[in-house]
């Protein structure tokens, strides 16, 4: 019993996945940035406007970032997320997720009433590409 549910642990541990991650610019005023990670770590990043690194990096995830967005990504209940969230409003940045499974695909656009665990997600992104070296 032990060896099927450690199986079992592994097999959804190693699950590939891809998530792709845009901020729009928004008047002049909103970081714009997209980031699309792999579930390797891998990533390609293209800072575009407002954003501490400007132009496009590629590199690999430390092991403790990738746990934690493998968290946050298992947290999102994917079947509910929407197509579209929010309503575009002066001064609002368009956001757009997509993530994407073997059993999964998921994209949704929005500018606010996303869920907190989108919310998390994003700021967890945000992280992410703000840090001294990405």
């Amino acid at each position: 019993m032990i060896s099927c549910a450690s199986n079992k642990n592994i097999s959804e541990a190693s699950e590939k996945w891809v998530l792709k991650f845009e901020k729009g610019g928004c008047v002049e005023v909103c970081n714009a940035y997209t980031i699309s990670i792999k579930s390797d770590g891998k990533y390609n990043y293209t800072g575009k406007y407002k954003v501490k690194h400007l132009g496009s990096k590629m590199g690999v995830l430390k092991p403790k970032e990738l746990a934690r967005l493998n968290d946050l990504l298992s947290i999102v209940k994917w079947e509910d997320v929407g197509s579209s969230f929010g309503l575009n409003a002066n001064n609002s940045q368009l956001k757009v997720l997509q993530y994407s499974t073997k059993e999964i695909k998921k994209k949704t656009s929005y500018y606010s009433a996303e869920p907190q665990s989108i919310k998390d997600l994003e700021h967890y992104l945000d992280i992410i590409v703000n840090k001294d070296e990405i």
